[in-house]
């Protein structure tokens, strides 16, 4: 061995035994230290609600968090900022009037004394706010501020970040699940939400818990604006079972802030005409017609599986009817069926916005992966490895950057993780495909493809954000959830596509100068 590469391996040993030595020395200082210090860390947290109700019992315990057994005899004193003061580690108290109140503190051992402090709301009335409206998001945000004047306490459940319904739901749920204690005890829920994916995340709270009928006390109020719902909102009730759901359009819903009791609150929106209201409860919901597709529906989501979860089963025929046709009558080319389907329901679950970005950034990272390997001249299988390695790693800094600059909500990119994996294995299928046909043609039919993809997307109720206003046809969908029988009647079109013999509207323009001859 020469010295020159003896002198390299000294060097990495000394550095490798260098930062080891600070790997485990640097700890144990800093525990020698701390064992050392005569001033420890004292700190003690008032574990509580955040909320009070009126004459309701709320209690608050002390949790040290130093060594308790260090102290002969510690004392704990409270002060509930009304004039009332109580002592013991863990203690009730009830609040007679409604307001901001700051609960503090007083740890005593012997001279030397400790303080902590913390703000309790107290209300006259405690609800739950779920809401995933962005673009309403200031608007929410007054509300509850709004509330706050009126001695109303809102606990915000939001997802705003969240790009479509299906991750909403999932990112609504999971807070849900971690309030579970709060929203099982309230009376009121206000749900505002794109889609059913908020009543859909209560379902999923539900089902996390053992106790049954949790809403059997709880009013729910839903703003929706699209009374094409009805059977959909029913089929929710069933699922719910709560005391009722009051349907409201969002001006209307100002009215619960001056009558916050559900019962004036009801009568009030009654009495005033012209206000559309809509309460479903077991006296008016309405029994479904007696079919085999909808009686199974009914019982999917009777035994807890969410709407928005089946609809993407039931979506899939209209996603392919829209291909075939685009491709059969139209006579855009596309990468089959699978790829433009494939992309159709990423975009519906991860949102259009974040499905165009990674479409994107995925096709130009496989193309030049694929062009900068060329000249290595590699067997196909191991090309393809490193082409898909590539995409990987580019979406794997795409999401970095993402989180970094705060474009997206952290339980949104780690429920969207999946689908970003599938549409990532496209890139093979326009790998081959610019081998086959070469650049300019390969994207021209990933153009289409994508063209076509957002035709179905739109046709099956995605949401497109043209900034001044958003653009969702929903009708389809609705109609499926209300009526599922439909689904027959794409079975009937793709027969009749089957059967298309007639010249394709690409076709007249490929051949307008024959067919104005033959007329002549």
């Amino acid at each position: 061995m020469t010295y020159k590469y003896r002198s390299w391996l000294q060097y990495i040993a000394i550095s490798l035994f260098s930062i080891l030595l600070i790997t485990f020395i640097t700890p144990a200082f800093a525990q020698f230290q701390g064992n050392t210090s005569n001033q420890p860390d004292l700190f003690t947290e008032i574990q509580s609600s955040e909320f009070a109700e009126i004459n309701k019992p709320i209690i608050l315990t002390a949790k040290p968090q130093f060594d308790t057994e260090a102290y002969t005899a510690l004392e704990f004193n409270w002060d509930f900022g009304d004039g009332d003061q109580d002592e013991g580690k863990e203690v009730a108290h009830s609040f007679k009037n409604a307001g901001k109140y700051k609960v503090t503190l007083t740890i005593s051992n012997g001279g030397e004394t400790w303080t902590e402090a913390k703000e309790i709301f107290v209300a006259v009335k405690a609800a739950a706010f779920i809401t995933d409206s962005q673009k309403n998001n200031s608007k929410i945000n007054t509300l509850i501020k709004l509330g706050e004047e009126s001695n109303i306490y809102f606990s915000l459940v939001e997802s705003f970040k969240s790009q479509s319904e299906f991750l909403s739901e999932e990112v609504l749920a999971r807070k849900l699940i971690k309030k579970e204690e709060f929203v099982s005890k309230i009376d009121t829920i206000i749900v505002w939400t794109q889609g059913n994916a908020g009543l859909n995340a209560l379902t999923r709270m539900t089902q996390s818990i053992e106790s049954e009928n949790v809403f059997k006390n709880t009013s729910i109020i839903l703003i929706e604006e699209d009374s094409s719902k009805q059977r959909r909102i029913e089929r929710q009730f069933n699922q719910l079972k709560p005391k009722e759901i009051i349907v409201i359009q969002e001006p209307y819903l100002l009215q619960f802030f001056d009558t916050p009791d559900i019962n004036d609150f009801k009568a009030e929106l009654k009495n005033r005409k012209g206000i559309d209201v809509e309460i479903i409860d077991q006296q008016t919901v309405t029994v479904s017609k007696i079919n085999i597709f909808s009686f199974f529906l009914d019982f999917l989501t009777e035994k807890g599986i969410p709407d928005n979860t089946i609809i993407l089963i039931l979506l899939l025929p209209v996603i392919a009817t829209v291909i075939a046709f685009m491709k059969q009558v139209i006579g855009i080319t596309t990468l089959g069926i699978y790829t433009p389907t494939i992309i159709t329901l990423t975009f519906l679950m991860l949102g259009l916005e974040f499905g165009v970005i990674l479409l994107f950034f995925v096709i130009l990272m496989g193309t030049l992966a694929h062009r900068m390997l060329k000249p290595l001249k590699l067997l196909y299988i191991p090309k393809m490895a490193l082409v898909l390695t590539s995409v990987s790693i580019i979406i794997y800094l795409l999401l970095t950057l993402t989180v970094y600059l705060d474009l997206f909500d952290i339980e949104f990119i780690s429920l969207a993780i999946f689908p970003v994996v599938i549409l990532g294995t496209l890139t093979e299928k326009f790998v081959s495909l610019r081998s086959e046909k070469g650049l300019s043609s390969s994207l021209l039919i990933m153009i289409e493809t994508f063209f076509v993809s957002l035709v179905a997307y739109i046709f099956t109720g995605g949401i497109v954000d043209l900034y001044f206003f958003e653009l969702q046809w929903n009708f389809l969908r609705n109609l499926l959830l209300n009526t599922p029988e439909i689904i027959i009647v794409f079975i009937l079109i793709n027969i009749y596509l089957g059967r298309w013999t007639g010249l394709q509207v690409t076709e007249y323009f490929h051949f307008r100068d024959i067919i104005n001859n033959s007329e002549e």
